[in-house]
C-alpha cells in the first residue's frame, strides 16, 4: 500500500536540465541560495571521481533536507553504492532496488508524496524515498540518486515534498551532464591522441576543428620511402636489445623531421618507414616539403652515426625514394587505431624508387614528376630512365642533392649533362669517354657517374654484339631487318 503514494516527475533520457519538470512552489531565497551553491560545488568536482559522488550524496541531505543520500552505479549484478551521506551515525543505509528499477524503467524521478499517503500509513516506520535515474548520451541508465526520509525525525516529515524531489532530479541532471562531459572529453582526448600520433601538431589542430578532412578522396600526393641499408646484418651482429634501441633512436629522429615538415607517417616496416604529403590538409608545395624532409634526414644521419659508430663498429646508411602522383587517400584503420594514408600505383612507384637507391648508389632519388616541382630550390640531376620491378612503364629518375653536401662545379655538371645527352642519343662510346673524364677529375666517388658509365658500357657491348651477329647486307635476310 505504501507504493500507492509514489509520484513521478518526467525525466529526460539524456543529460541536461529537464524543462518539463513541474515547477512547484518557489523555494525561499535562503534555500535557493544553498541549493545553487551546492550545485556549483558539485560542478566544480571532477566528474566520475569519488569526491564527485560524495559531493552529490551530501547535497541530497544538505541542503536537500533529506536524512540520507546514496549514489548508485550500474554493476554486473545490478547496483552498487558509490557514495552515501547520512545524518545518522549508523553506517548501514539500505535502499529498495525495486524502486530504483521502477525509476529506470519509467525513465522518471519517483518519490513518496506525503499528500498521497493513506491516513493509516502516516505513522508507518518505513522510510520514504526519492529516486532519480541518470542517463548517458546514448540514453542508457548508468547511475541513480536515492534519497531517504525516515519517519519520526525532528521535522516530522513522512513523505518527500515535490520541491525536494525536483532538487534531487536537478542533482541527477547535473551528474548526467558532468558524466557526459567527462565522456566527451575522454573521447576528444582519445581522438586527439590518435591524431597526434599520426599527424604533425599543426595538422592535428586543424583536424580537430574539422574532422571531415579525414574523409577518403582522390588527390595528388608526394610519397616518400626510407630504408636502412644492410640492416639485417647489423641487427644480427648487435642483437635484439641494441637493435631495438637503434631503431627507436633512428625512427624517433625521422618522425620528428617528418612532423616538422607537416608530413604524415603512413607506416613502419621493419627497418624503414613511409610518409606522404598533401593530405589530409592541402599543401601546394608538397613535393618541396617531402624533398626538404628527405635532405634533412640525410643530414641527421651525420649525428646519428656519431652516436652509434662506436657501438656498431660501422656507419649506417639510408636510401630514400620520392614520387609525386595521384592516389586514393583515407583511413584504412579502425576507431582505436588510425591508419591514414594513400593507396595505389603512386605508393608502389615510390617504394620501387627507394629500392633503386641501393642499385645506383645515390642516397636520394626522385621521379621526374617530383623533380619538375623542386628544380631551382633543390639541386637535381638526371640519372636516366629505369624499369622498376612490378612497374610497366619506365620511370625517369633524378638525384636530389642534400643542400649541405659539397656542390659540383658548373663545368662538372655541364660535362655530366653532355654525357647524359650522348647516352640518350645512343652515342654510348662518346658518353663513356665523357664519363671517364669526369671520374678522373674527382677524388671522391660519384655514384651517378659510375652508374651511368656502367649503363653506357653495357649498352655499347649490346650494340657491338648486334653488329657482329647481323648478317651481311648481300644476304636476302638482311632485307627483312628493320
Amino acid at each position: 500500500m505504501l507504493d500507492a503514494s509514489l509520484t513521478s516527475l518526467p525525466q529526460q533520457p539524456t543529460s541536461g536540465v529537464n524543462m518539463n519538470t513541474p515547477q512547484g512552489p518557489a523555494p525561499g531565497a535562503r534555500t535557493l541560495s544553498l541549493w545553487l551553491r551546492a550545485l556549483g560545488d558539485l560542478q566544480r568536482s571532477v566528474a566520475g571521481s569519488q569526491a564527485f559522488f560524495e559531493q552529490a550524496a551530501r547535497a541530497v541531505r544538505d541542503p536537500g533536507g533529506l536524512e540520507a543520500g546514496l549514489i548508485l552505479l550500474r554493476s554486473c549484478d545490478g547496483w552498487e553504492v558509490a557514495a552515501k551521506h547520512s545524518t545518522s551515525s549508523d553506517s548501514t543505509i539500505d535502499y529498495r532496488e525495486d524502486l530504483v528499477d521502477l525509476a529506470v524503467s519509467t525513465r522518471s524521478t519517483i518519490f513518496h508524496n506525503t499528500q498521497n499517503f493513506h491516513p493509516e500509513l502516516r505513522s508507518c516506520q518505513l522510510h520514504s524515498a526519492v529516486v532519480s535515474p541518470v542517463f548517458d548520451n546514448e540514453g542508457n541508465s548508468v547511475a541513480a540518486i536515492y534519497g531517504i526520509r525516515n519517519p519520526g525525525t525532528q521535522n516530522n516529515r513522512q513523505g518527500i515534498r515535490l520541491l525536494e524531489a525536483q532538487f534531487v532530479q536537478v542533482i541527477a541532471d547535473s551528474i548526467s551532464a558532468a558524466m557526459a562531459r567527462m565522456e566527451a572529453e575522454a573521447s576528444a582526448a582519445r581522438s586527439r591522441a590518435l591524431l597526434d600520433q599520426t599527424f604533425s601538431p599543426k595538422v592535428s589542430r586543424q583536424l580537430q576543428n574539422d574532422p571531415r578532412f579525414l574523409e577518403g578522396k582522390t588527390t595528388e600526393v608526394t610519397v616518400m620511402f626510407v630504408d636502412l641499408r644492410k640492416f639485417s646484418s647489423i641487427s644480427e651482429k648487435i642483437g635484439p636489445k641494441m637493435t631495438y634501441e637503434l631503431l627507436t633512436d633512428v625512427m624517433d629522429c625521422f618522425c620528428a623531421i617528418i612532423s616538422d615538415h607537416d608530413g604524415v607517417v603512413i607506416d613502419f616496416f621493419g627497418d624503414g618507414l613511409a610518409a606522404f604529403w598533401n593530405a589530409p590538409i592541402e599543401q601546394t608545395e608538397h613535393p618541396m616539403f617531402a624533398c626538404l624532409c628527405a635532405t634533412e634526414m640525410l643530414e641527421a644521419m651525420i649525428d646519428l652515426n656519431k652516436r652509434w659508430k662506436n657501438r656498431l663498429g660501422q656507419t649506417i646508411n639510408i636510401g630514400i625514394g620520392v614520387h609525386t602522383g595521384m592516389a586514393q587517400v583515407g583511413n584504412s584503420g579502425s576507431r582505436s587505431r588510425l591508419k591514414y594514408g594513400p593507396q595505389g600505383n603512386t605508393v608502389n612507384v615510390a617504394s620501387r624508387i627507394e629500392g633503386m637507391t641501393q642499385k645506383i648508389g645515390c642516397p636520394l632519388l626522385v621521379s621526374a614528376a617530383t623533380a619538375q616541382r623542386i628544380s631551382g630550390a633543390i639541386p637535381v640531376r638526371k640519372i636516366g630512365r629505369s624499369v622498376l620491378k612490378g612497374i610497366q612503364q619506365p620511370i625517369e629518375l633524378f638525384q636530389a642533392l642534400p643542400l649541405g653536401t659539397p656542390t659540383f662545379s658548373p663545368d662538372y655538371l655541364s660535362a655530366y649533362q653532355r654525357a647524359q645527352a650522348e647516352f640518350d642519343a645512343n652515342n654510348f662510346h662518346q658518353a663513356i669517354k665523357l664519363l671517364n673524364d669526369l671520374k678522373s677529375k674527382r677524388s671522391q666517388r660519384d655514384p651517378a657517374v659510375e652508374y651511368l658509365l656502367g649503363q653506357a658500357q653495357d649498352q655499347a657491348k649490346v650494340v657491338a654484339k648486334a653488329h657482329s651477329d647481323s648478317p651481311a647486307k648481300t644476304e636476302p635476310l638482311a632485307q627483312t631487318q628493320p
